[in-house]
């Protein structure tokens, strides 16, 4: 089921992480939650996405729109798949180092808590 446009959604992720030291130690849980919220894609997108060759052409697509999950969500699992090559480690950089996705990230509030 897809999520709705408009409506936010909270995530949360918890693990439990075991000592390495003493193996009768409780493990240490680590916790993050979150909110995502599902935007309707634009004409521009759709457009620039229909006629994307590659799937570098898509990642640059959701980048240049702002659709910052999709891009780094896309790339990520490209360089899992393929983790030499160079290409895919050079836009990972750049997009990391994009001032763009620096400022918008930078500015972006944090949600919930890490424990």
């Amino acid at each position: 089921k897809s999520l709705k446009v408009g409506q936010t959604y909270r995530w949360n992720l918890e693990i439990n992480c075991p000592s390495t030291e003493l193996s009768n130690q409780f493990p240490t849980p680590a916790s993050v939650t979150g909110l995502v919220r599902r935007v309707a894609q634009s004409p521009d997108l759709e457009r620039e996405l229909n006629g994307a060759n590659t799937p570098l052409e898509r990642i640059a697509a959701y980048g240049k729109h702002h659709i910052w999950y999709d891009t780094l969500t896309e790339l990520a699992e490209l360089r899992l798949q393929d983790p030499q090559n160079m290409t895919l480690e050079t836009a990972w950089i750049k997009l990391l180092t994009d001032q763009s996705f620096v400022e918008t990230i930078s500015k972006t509030n944090i949600l919930g808590n890490l424990q």
